[in-house]
């Protein structure tokens, strides 16, 4: 059958731990004599008919029927089931089924089928608890103690009180015996001169001596900076009153336009013109109801008359939203 096409809700799965004899029996001999994997058969159907290929297992014992903390778990991808949907595997040979997982307490077996839980959970019985009894085992012939507490048997002997060590192979090490101090011998010769030791730290400084005689002048220094500006002196007397100038210009009068509106990232124009009579004298423009960030955004790089009578003004918006405008004009009458 091809893998997948069976939906996840129609499988079924019969399981059993089937265990070896010498699992559940301890020889003489190390730890490591007992088979620490065990045997795993199930039978997958669906509708009560034989279900073959291969699909995904993933294998967890927890510690209760429902719920619980899962202690162990592996995965066993593309395990393949046979025409009467029997599907062989050894738990234990992707991760360690140890003394630490069977401790004593009951464990449950969770079996998961390309993704989900095929059945509920099956208890474990005692039989794969000898891995726990292997390791019992070897509490017992050491009387509760492992072998790196215990010191092997002791060989060799010394003088009473004379042992000064013992290995852990159990030989002895006595201590030598030291006789009566014997007469002080006559001085040797004197050693050659050792290397000089160190430079010692310098000492403190000593009282001042006499101030000398004064030495000759030196030359000039260069010039230093300007001084503060001092304050500003007295008024002088006002002058004379000036010839009067000539006549200036009359009748100004402000030309306004209708509000206009420059859409984000775009370059507008605007033009305006004077009424009948008048002649264009400045120009400008006012942002209206703009914040400080959308003033910065706003650029104008033109604004000069068109001809006497009108006045053009070209501006740029860099900012992410449209801006209101109008032109302004200061018009006067046409001479």
């Amino acid at each position: 059958m091809r893998r997948g096409a069976l939906p996840r809700a129609g499988l079924g799965v019969l399981a059993a731990l089937a265990v070896l004899a010498p699992l559940g029996a301890r020889e003489a001999g190390a730890a490591g004599d007992v088979p620490q994997g065990i045997p795993f058969v199930a039978r997958l159907s669906s509708a009560g008919v034989a279900v073959s290929g291969a699909h995904d297992f993933e294998l967890a014992l927890y510690d209760r029927a429902i719920g619980g903390a899962r202690v162990w778990s592996e995965r066993h991808p593309g395990l393949v089931a046979g025409p009467d949907g029997l599907v062989f595997a050894e738990l234990g040979t992707v991760t360690a089924l140890d003394a630490a997982v069977f401790d004593g307490s009951r464990r449950f077996l969770e079996i998961t089928v390309d993704g989900a839980v095929a059945t509920s959970r099956i208890a474990i019985a005692s039989v794969p608890y000898a891995i726990r009894a292997g390791v019992a085992a070897d509490s017992e012939h050491l009387g509760g103690r492992s072998a790196d507490e215990l010191q092997a048997r002791v060989h060799g002997a010394c003088a009473t009180g004379a042992i000064r060590a013992i290995d852990d192979d159990g030989n002895v090490a006595c201590a030598v015996t030291t006789g009566p101090e014997g007469p002080i011998g006559p001085p040797g010769p004197i050693g050659a001169t050792g290397p000089a030791g160190p430079q010692g730290a310098t000492g403190a400084t000593g009282p001042a001596g006499p101030p000398g005689a004064i030495g000759a002048t030196g030359p000039a220094g260069p010039q230093g900076p300007e001084g503060p500006i001092g304050a500003t002196g007295p008024a002088g007397p006002q002058g004379a009153t000036g010839a009067p100038g000539a006549a200036g210009v009359s009748g100004y009068r402000r030309q306004i336009s209708s509000l206009s509106f420059c859409p984000s990232a775009t370059t507008c124009n605007k033009q305006l013109g004077c009424s009948s009579g008048t002649v264009v004298l400045s120009g400008g423009m006012e942002l209206v109801n703009a914040d400080e960030i959308t003033k910065e955004n706003v650029t104008i790089f033109e604004s000069y008359p068109t001809g006497d009578t009108t006045w053009k003004l070209s501006l740029k918006n860099s900012g992410n939203v449209s801006v209101a405008y109008r032109l302004h004009l200061v018009c006067i009458t046409a001479p």
